[in-house]
């Protein structure tokens, strides 16, 4: 784990490796796919990326997760992503959402996974994020539809439920996420650090670092 005091270089130090991540990729794929989590913490990462990043048209971006709501709603992280990366606004296409039926579900659910397919047949790099109950993508502890979503082998997009409202929410399966080129952890704040370092094997974060402990994770010691 990379620990980091400044703000400041916390953003500079993940801007630098996940640009050069990015830049390994193209050499060998002309489109790159990229799932990313919503929050305050990697916000500005993407808001970083979208000034500095100069090969933005070459990613596909996806979400590791969503709330059910609509795309304007204040708490969509597809609207987090289309504010943060205002330079792709000349092709909106490159940033894939879950949520295009507010109304039906099921429906909603069965467009969602056609529309990941290329991420389930190859994602080059994933940003994860953690809550200070251990959850990460729309995992949470002791939800038993969170639970099936981390068993399934599909590589698809499921639904779960949530501590917090909004509680129905839509994420990438753990099948699909683990099997990511590359992944990141942000983390910021001392209470996700304890919780990170108890190491529970029934919380979702330590079970996805148990299976890949190649994870990068980034420490930024105050919120």
């Amino acid at each position: 784990m990379l620990e980091f005091k400044d703000r400041n270089q916390f953003e500079d130090a993940i801007v630098e490796a996940i640009s050069a991540d990015l830049n390994v990729c193209l050499k060998a794929e002309n489109e790159v796919r990229i799932l990313l989590s919503g929050g305050s913490t990697p916000g500005p990462i993407y808001q970083r990326l979208n000034r500095e990043y100069s090969q933005l048209n070459a990613l596909k971006i996806g979400l590791v997760d969503e709330r059910y709501v609509n795309h304007s709603h204040p708490r969509s992280n597809e609207l987090l992503l289309r504010n943060c990366f205002s330079n792709m606004d000349k092709n909106p296409s490159l940033i894939v959402g879950m949520v295009c039926d507010t109304e039906d579900k099921e429906e909603n659910l069965r467009l969602a996974r056609i529309a990941y397919k290329p991420f389930a047949e190859r994602t080059d790099l994933v940003v994860l994020g953690m809550g200070t109950d251990g959850h990460t993508a729309s995992f949470f502890p002791g939800d038993e539809s969170s639970h099936g979503a981390i068993q399934s082998k599909e590589a698809t997009i499921f639904t779960t439920t949530a501590p917090d409202f909004p509680t129905e929410r839509m994420t990438c399966s753990y099948a699909l996420l683990k099997e990511a080129t590359t992944i990141y952890l942000l983390i910021s704040g001392e209470k996700k650090k304890e919780v990170l370092a108890k190491n529970e094997a029934d919380l979702p974060i330590h079970q996805f670092l148990a299976d890949r402990p190649d994870v990068k994770i980034y420490y930024l010691d105050h919120d």
